[in-house]
């Protein structure tokens, strides 16, 4: 898990809410347009709560990744259940404002789910970063999650079984525009024919790559350390890598951190099929040229110094 040291995560965001305060605070960031992010922030919100009305609290899950959107998604879960429902839901927000320094100082329990928490639906493949699953494990703990892992099936047969044995009727989904199959989609979606049925809330829908990364940044969300690699998109081992764009100049391995990505529009351009075998040959074919170079420059003083 990475947080700053210096910093507690910021459950409660009323901070934001307040619109004089969100663009004062937002004044030197020249990346994003602060009124559009101001109001995606507020209809997030506002969706979040639509859904929280619509079904009971335990008629609803979170589907988590560990990546960055569900992380931000997951915090805007938090403030809801927090400042909204708090004298009507037993939810997981409780007791966190109480329990930041336990949770900032990495206290990784995994007997500490809390069967009252969020329902929050991970799936688990032996081909997982083992820095996905125990950044899941930590945000279980953190946010007092009632954690559903499925490893053992595939996912469509992982979530039909989930969905029916915990009554779940409707699914926080961390998807954004941009995302594969997400152009169709709109704030509230049933799911596509052949899948198990449920309604797909997808608060963060119209959330840009760089407005994640800001968020993240103004509430000290905690967030996978894979990112800290260049990694900006995570899916599973075979098929991510760190994101070229990323390479730090003169290196062959090191990487600027996710946030430090200029073009949105590559932010899946670590992820591919067959990218790992790629990246693997063009890291040799460097390092293979980069002997090369450092042979033909100590031939090249040998022969100077004969000269001399």
């Amino acid at each position: 898990m990475t947080i700053s040291e210096n910093e507690l995560i910021k459950f409660n965001i009323d901070f934001i809410i307040d619109k004089k305060k969100f663009l004062e605070y937002e004044k030197h960031n020249n990346k994003i347009n602060k009124e559009e992010f101001y109001i995606k922030i507020m209809e997030s919100i506002e969706t979040i709560e639509c859904a929280f009305n619509k079904f009971e609290f335990q008629e609803i899950a979170l589907s988590f990744n560990g990546g960055k959107d569900c992380c931000v998604l997951l915090h805007l879960i938090n403030y809801v259940l927090l400042k909204k429902f708090r004298n009507s839901v037993n939810n997981s927000c409780n007791n966190n404002n109480n329990n930041n320094n336990n949770n900032n100082n990495n206290n990784n329990n995994n007997n500490n789910n809390n069967k009252n928490g969020l329902k929050t639906i991970y799936f688990q493949t032996p081909d997982s970063f083992n820095q996905v699953n125990e950044f899941t494990e930590t945000c279980s703990s953190i946010y007092n999650l009632n954690l559903l892992e499925v490893s053992s099936i595939g996912i469509k047969e992982g979530l039909e079984k989930i969905i029916k044995s915990e009554n779940i009727k409707a699914v926080f989904i961390g998807i954004r525009f941009g995302d594969p199959n997400s152009l169709h989609l709109e704030k509230f979606s049933y799911t596509d024919p052949g899948w198990p049925y449920f309604l797909r809330v997808n608060p963060i829908l119209n959330w840009n790559y760089h407005e994640i990364w800001e968020f993240i940044k103004v509430c000290n969300i905690p967030y996978c350390e894979l990112y800290d690699q260049g990694y900006t998109s995570i899916g599973q081992q075979h098929d991510t890598i760190p994101n070229p764009d990323l390479l730090i100049p003169s290196t062959l391995d090191q990487y600027y951190h996710a946030n430090r990505l200029e073009n949105a529009e590559n932010e899946r351009k670590g992820r591919g099929k067959n990218i790992k075998q790629i990246y693997q040959q063009q890291l040799l074919e460097k390092q293979q040229q980069q002997q090369q170079q450092q042979q033909q420059q100590q031939q090249q003083q040998q022969d100077s110094q004969k000269k001399l």
